[in-house]
Formats: C-alpha cells, sequence, structure tokens
C-alpha cells in the first residue's frame, strides 16, 4: 500500500499549483502537505472499505474518473489557509508580532473600524478579513476545543504550516488573555439563546394570532 500511495503523491504534488508549490519551497512544508495527503489517501481507503452503510455508496461517489478531481480539491483546501495567510509570513518576526496584537486588540478584545484599521496597519480590508478568521480559529481551538499547548501547536502547522516560533507567540497571547475571551464566547453564547428565544416567542405567538381570529369568527357567526 506504501508504494501506491508513493505514486499517488507524487502525481498529486505535479498537480499542485506552482504559485503554490513556490509557497511550500521549504522540504519540511512539503513533507508536511505529503503527510496530510497520506492520511487523506488513507482515510479513503478504510472509507471505501468500510461494511457501514453510510459509506457503501463511495465507490460510486468517487470512481477512478473523479478520484483526482477529488483529490486535488482536496489539496486546494489543504493549501488555502496557507496561501491566504501568505502575507503574514511575508512579515519579519517583529512586524507580524505587533501586527497580531495589535488586530487582536482591535478585532478581538475591543471592536475599531476596519476602514481605520487598513489605513493605520497598511494593509487592505481582505487580509483584515482573514486575520479575524484566523483569530477566531485560534480563539476558538483554546476556550471552546480546550486545546493544550502541544495540540495547539501542531494544529496550527496543520492548518496553516506555521513554524513554532510563530505559534509560540500566539498561544501566548490567547493565554494571557483566556480570561477575557471566556467571557466574551459567553456573552456570544448568550446573544444566540435570546436570539433563539425571540424566535421562539415570535413562533408561539403566531398560534395565539391565528386562536384569536377563529375566536373572533366563532363570535361573528353567533351574531349572524
Amino acid at each position: 500500500m506504501k508504494n501506491n500511495i508513493d505514486a499517488i503523491l507524487q502525481k498529486l504534488i505535479h498537480e499542485v499549483p506552482q504559485g503554490d508549490l513556490n509557497l511550500l519551497d521549504s522540504t519540511l512544508r512539503i513533507e508536511t502537505l505529503k503527510e496530510a495527503l497520506t492520511n487523506e489517501l488513507i482515510s479513503l481507503s478504510r472509507e471505501a472499505e468500510s461494511s457501514d452503510p453510510l459509506l457503501k455508496g463511495l465507490r460510486e461517489k468517487y470512481p477512478a474518473d473523479n478520484f483526482w478531481s477529488e483529490m486535488k480539491q482536496r489539496v486546494d483546501s489543504m493549501l488555502r489557509p496557507y496561501r491566504e495567510t501568505a502575507f503574514l509570513r511575508d512579515m519579519e518576526a517583529t512586524e507580524l508580532e505587533h501586527y497580531l496584537l495589535e488586530t487582536f486588540e482591535s478585532m478581538i478584545h475591543y471592536q475599531e473600524p476596519w476602514s481605520y484599521l487598513s489605513e493605520h496597519l497598511g494593509v487592505d480590508e481582505t487580509q483584515l478579513q482573514v486575520t479575524y478568521r484566523v483569530l477566531n480559529t485560534l480563539v476558538q481551538w483554546v476556550i471552546e476545543g480546550r486545546y493544550s499547548k502541544r495540540f495547539f501547536q501542531q494544529e496550527c502547522k496543520n492548518f496553516f504550516l506555521w513554524p513554532e516560533s510563530l505559534s509560540e507567540v500566539l498561544w501566548k497571547l490567547l493565554d494571557e488573555n483566556r480570561t477575557m475571551l471566556m467571557g466574551r464566547a459567553l456573552l456570544k453564547i448568550s446573544c444566540e439563546i435570546e436570539k433563539t428565544l425571540d424566535k421562539t416567542s415570535n413562533f408561539l405567538d403566531s398560534f395565539d394570532d391565528e386562536d384569536d381570529l377563529d375566536f373572533d369568527d366563532e363570535i361573528d357567526d353567533l351574531d349572524s
């Protein structure tokens, strides 16, 4: 099976766009990509051989002529976070740390208009959107997922192919603000519960309105 996987990996690497290969200029990063793809291939193989009725249609869903299309989509999905966050890796270490501290303070801890931040930090709003998604993902890992430092750093490597030095800075930033982040998560949950209760109340009120109309109709019938 290993020989088959190696052959498939070589073919998949050739399918990666040259622009993405230029990003993956480190042997370590290429090996990380191969490791992730190997896990995907093994997972697909196990699903195809599984007797689970939910996975029975896998061969029909991914026949041979569609297999490469499916795997190329998975490659693209794996590379997208790395591709979108390329501008972060282009920053010098001190510049990056300053940028992450600034965006965390102005987008997570407090709220400032993105147009102001864009001008203040010298990045476009698309990059701010990517930064916001990244920071929220990291917050979710630490607060909701309760990741350990070791696992957090491993996921930073898996999702973004970030070096340990960068994930160390991010872990320290999030860990020092854990209390605030937990309060932020609870506030978000509270708002979601309130919205659900409002929707439920409006739904029940609609039945009350229908009952009132039916009662009024009955009174009209009696009067006539």
